[in-house]
């Protein structure tokens, strides 16, 4: 199991429960499997409890530790997700998490009062455990903080609640009989604030009186650069000034969906900073701009009596989303859950640890796999498939790891689950074709290469014969769907679009494509059909540029070449070649030609005027004057008669000026 799509994880119990999330490949959840704990201290998952109620599998939710519980709020139902749009599909459920006596309990809280106030639907909010003075006169009390957040219509939300206790128990949320019983109480903090927000993170300083709002979108096209503090006591907002002369800063800026997490200071620094001071890690999240590749986490370190940050550029760390974490109660360790690696798009099936040391320093560690617990098994079915590797021994199911030997001479290895190849796998088909990749439910999607066992011959390099031999890129549904590239037996290779697995033919790129009309292989990029140019394109040769019509791969309609030497064609070709009428002005003799074309030169009716100013009109053959013409030179005088190979024949009239 691959948990991604931000799963919510919360430390309690000396263990990580981990909350919902989706799995990949998307599949029939039992409810039970939406909840699982983890030992922090033995870095293994725990098998041995029993669960008692259930909370459906979601993402964009959010949960905080409050008084030895967790609680779990909002979010998108993914049975309903896969359905319709996840706009539409937000809920505002509250459940109530307790362990105890190796049961894990799970209950859905209700208010007990309808006019008690109550979140709207929402997800992709943040919450976290606080403990403050709602008035000057009480006694600091946790409680559970939520902010923002999207709404059921795509809107970013603006609102700050706080889950607490209740003394009235005549009216708000019935909890246990045993609890003084919890409500809601919406929170209105003055000054400037982070606000609409969603897909952000909270941390909460060591008085937990106060929280960060770190990252997250304050719409769908604005990233949010700076970092705000909420002091719940005074319920205030107020913006935290950043050094300018900090070069990361922009690492803030630049990336979406990161990360981040209060972390255990350095020894020395900690002498030094006293209470006031809280350090950050900043890490993972994808690159608003495809180009970028820089993956350095930063650290943060937050005087909250100054108001003043201190960033750094620390240790690189994989660009990941749709992850979650969780820290041990000493912030000196992180424990990285499943997501999405942004720079290979593939999962990362498994749980990594980063472990800060007193000198400042850290390491990380691969400490355990997503996978839930299964059995080794070979089976042999009745239609003479043959697997061997991991099953789920109750549903006698593949899932996991192994390879299947198919009757017909197909052998797969990789990924499976719930009887179907799905997550990453490789096979090779009886006929010697490969595919390397992702699928779901049996079929590929999602990202792969396919190699074709084409033969090559003396043939290969005829852009006519020419055959492919592999494609990389996307796939949905066992179909080529969206951005690939095909490489083909004479070298060439196309990246282009595919939808439903049809080559879009508006865009794409040709490399080292030869037509074989100059000796050098190009580059093209416009309208393609069956792999080659044609339509509206342009091609870049060593020596040239083309932009203009080609059809079945070859120059063929109206086009302009433009050659190194600055000389100009525009006209009509054919056979990749300038053919009918056009003009050329040559850069070098500074001639233009204006006229007949046949087979890339000059050849029937046209005019040449040369940089003399003397002008030719007549016609021409091979590239040469050759026939009946005409040539007026400059100061009036007239040479007209027949022309042979570039030369007057001397049979014509010459007529002075």
């Amino acid at each position: 199991m691959t948990l991604t799509n931000r799963e919510q994880i919360l430390t309690i119990w000396s263990r990580a429960v981990v909350i919902g999330g989706r799995d990949f490949p998307r599949d029939q959840y039992d409810e039970n499997s939406s909840l699982s704990l983890f030992d922090l201290e033995n870095e293994t998952w725990i098998s041995r409890y029993d669960i008692t109620g259930s909370i459906q599998s979601r993402i964009g939710h959010s949960a905080a530790a409050l008084a030895e519980k967790v609680y779990v709020f909002g979010g998108g139902i993914i049975s309903e997700l896969d359905d319709a749009e996840t706009s539409t599909r937000y809920c505002n459920e509250l459940f109530e998490l307790k362990y105890e006596n190796e049961i894990l309990s799970c209950r859905k809280l209700h208010r007990t009062d309808s006019s008690s106030e109550w979140p709207t639907q929402r997800a992709w909010h943040a919450c976290a455990s606080v403990c403050f003075s709602f008035s000057n006169d009480q006694l600091k009390e946790d409680a559970l903080l939520m902010i923002g957040g999207r709404g059921l219509d795509g809107s970013f939300l603006s609102d700050v609640w706080c889950l607490r206790a209740n003394r009235n128990t005549s009216s708000g949320i019935q909890s246990e009989a045993d609890d003084e019983g919890l409500v809601w109480t919406q929170l209105t903090p003055t000054g400037r604030g982070p606000t609409p927000i969603a897909n952000h993170n909270i941390v909460t300083t060591d008085q937990q009186d106060k929280v960060l709002v770190v990252g997250g979108q304050q719409s769908k096209t604005k990233v949010l650069s700076e970092i705000y503090c909420l002091d719940l006591t005074r319920n205030t907002w107020s913006v935290l000034e950043i050094h300018s002369d900090c070069p990361c800063a922009s690492i803030l800026s630049s990336r979406c969906f990161y990360s981040a997490a209060k972390i255990a200071g350095h020894q020395e620094k900690n002498e030094t900073a006293g209470r006031s001071e809280t350090t950050i890690l900043v890490f993972g999240g994808s690159h608003r701009s495809k180009g970028n590749a820089d993956s350095a986490a930063i650290t943060i370190s937050v005087n909250l009596d100054t108001q003043v940050l201190n960033l750094r550029k620390d240790t690189n760390f994989s660009l990941i989303t749709g992850h979650s974490w969780v820290s041990s109660e000493d912030h000196a360790k992180i424990f990285v859950f499943g997501g999405v690696n942004c720079t290979t798009d593939c999962y990362e099936d498994a749980v990594k640890k980063i472990e800060f040391l007193v000198d400042g320093s850290h390491v990380f560690d691969r400490v355990a796999e997503m996978s839930p617990p299964s059995a080794k098994s070979s089976i042999q079915y009745e239609n003479g498939d043959v697997y061997v590797g991991d099953i789920f021994k109750e549903r006698m199911e593949r899932h996991g790891q192994g390879i299947c030997t198919y009757v017909n001479g197909d052998v797969y290895e990789g990924q499976w689950m719930s009887d179907c190849r799905s997550g990453h796998g490789s096979i090779k088909y009886s006929n010697g074709d490969t595919y390397v990749g992702e699928w779901l439910k049996d079929q590929r999607h999602h990202t792969g290469l396919q190699e074709y066992s084409q033969k090559l011959n003396d043939d290969s390099t005829n852009p006519a014969l020419r055959l492919e031999q592999s494609y990389e890129g996307e796939w949905v549904n066992d179909r080529r769907h969206g951005k690939g590239v095909v490489c083909f037996t004479d070298g060439s290779s196309l990246e282009a679009y595919w939808e439903s697995g049809r080559l879009v033919l508006t865009e794409g790129i040709l490399h080292k494509y030869n037509d074989q009309v100059l000796p050098d292989p190009f580059q093209y990029s416009g309208e393609f059909e069956n792999g080659i140019p044609h339509g509206q394109g342009t091609s870049l040769h060593h020596i040239e540029t083309y932009t203009g019509r080609f059809h079945c791969g070859k120059r063929r309609g109206q086009g302009m070449s433009t050659l190194s030497d600055g000389t100009i064609y525009k006209g009509e070709w054919r056979n990749s070649k300038r053919n009918g009428f056009g003009v050329c002005q040559y850069a070098r003799t500074r001639d233009r030609y204006e006229g007949k074309w046949v087979g890339g030169v000059r050849c029937g009716r046209g005019v040449c005027t040369y940089a003399s100013g003397a002008v030719y009109n007549g016609e021409w053959k091979n590239d040469c004057r050759h026939g009946d013409g005409r040539i007026t030179y400059p100061d009036g005088t007239l040479l007209e008669g027949r022309w042979k190979e570039d030369k007057f024949c001397g049979d014509g009239m010459f007529v002075l000026n």
